[in-house]
């Protein structure tokens, strides 16, 4: 995973390996009332507000469920370098 920037928010890339290259790349994007939602550039204007991925996988479903996998693992990272439970 390669943190990038877009739209004044940090963004992860998903690193591509060699049995990936014919896989598609998504952007998935959490919005801050929850939900969310994917395609289109990691710089649109509609992601300003949003934590946003660049995931590659077979479809976007599998994007989103990927996306949704690291999000949780870094904010579990996150707690317990802060001390907390986990």
């Amino acid at each position: 995973m390669i943190p990038m920037r877009g739209a004044g928010r940090d963004y992860q890339l998903a690193g591509a390996f060699r049995e990936d290259r014919d896989k598609p790349t998504w952007t998935v994007a959490r919005f801050p009332n929850g939900s969310w939602s994917y395609g289109g550039p990691p710089d649109s204007p509609e992601y300003a507000e949003c934590e946003v991925w660049r995931i590659v996988a077979d479809n976007p479903r599998a994007a989103v469920k990927e996306a949704q996998r690291q999000r949780r693992n870094m904010l579990r990272r996150a707690t317990k370098t802060e001390g907390g439970d986990a």
